[in-house]
């Protein structure tokens, strides 16, 4: 049997080489056409989620910038890759580079519009996240920062934290960023929370989180101190011994129940 196509030749193929080399020339024609509408229309977009998630890493690993810098990137509103908001990396550094904003505007402390302007930004990218991702907790834990911060520590935040805790239960890392914030509200939290709260204290000290420990310690009110510091259920004793120490060496009163504070040598 013969293998040309049942219809015979194809138009191409009966074509002479002029014709043939200006079909070829259209379709090259055609390729670099969207090429060059994916240099105008998806390009730009692109190069902006790569800046938004190398700036939004490098805040997450502790960098600095300044307001001047941080506030064209994230104010940038053009639609993301192919129309979709929901591209992960640029994303979650919009978020990182909005909750720098909001801390460093913070920080100046004397302009409550702009601090209240970075706030509302905050929001804005956090929603979107949640919209992608409902089991964002970190996310959820921004949104519970950026509500409460600018309408208080009661009701919808406190559920928003609630969140949080639910999605993301036990990783550690977003545990460092969670504590210290819920404790800052601690007495204004349901006991459930609470409890969620202290629990994950613990495993911070177990995980020698010392820093992120201590500072809890100092920025909770005196009632929750006290619940903090009850019970030890999954801390090591010779964990809870060099967390003691720690305190000592950074000048703290604070005496852990259990354990002895050497005496200073200026007293």
């Amino acid at each position: 049997m013969s293998s040309r196509h049942p219809g015979g030749p194809t138009r191409l193929a009966r074509a002479g080489p002029a014709a043939r080399a200006a079909m070829s020339g259209t379709a090259l024609l055609a390729l670099a056409g969207l090429g060059m509408a994916w240099v105008w229309l998806v390009a730009p977009a692109f190069i902006e989620g790569e800046s938004l998630a190398a700036a939004g890493k490098q805040i997450a690993e502790g960098g600095n910038f300044s307001l001047e810098i941080l506030e064209p990137l994230v104010a940038a509103e053009r639609p993301f890759v192919l129309n979709s908001p929901c591209i992960g990396p640029a994303l979650q550094g919009k978020q990182w580079i909005a909750l720098k904003l909001a801390d460093l505007a913070d920080q100046e402390g004397n302009n409550v519009t702009r601090i209240d302007a970075n706030l509302e930004q905050l929001e804005r990218n956090v929603r979107t996240t949640l919209a992608c991702s409902p089991y964002d907790g970190f996310a959820w834990l921004m949104l519970y920062w950026a509500h409460g911060r600018r309408t208080g520590f009661n009701g919808e935040p406190l559920d928003f934290l609630a969140m949080s805790y639910a999605v993301a239960p036990r990783e550690g890392a977003l545990a460092l960023y969670r504590n210290p914030k819920a404790i800052l509200a601690f007495g204004l939290l349901p006991p459930a929370l609470q409890a969620l709260v202290v629990d994950e204290w613990r495993l911070l000290v177990q995980a020698r989180a010392y820093e992120t420990a201590a500072a809890g310690l100092t920025q909770i009110d005196e009632d929750g101190r006290e619940r903090l510091l009850a019970q030890r259920d999954g801390i090591d004793a010779i964990v809870w011994a060099e967390f003691a120490l720690y305190l000592y060496r950074k000048g703290s009163d604070l005496v852990l129940p259990d354990t002895k504070q050497p005496q200073r040598p200026w007293r």
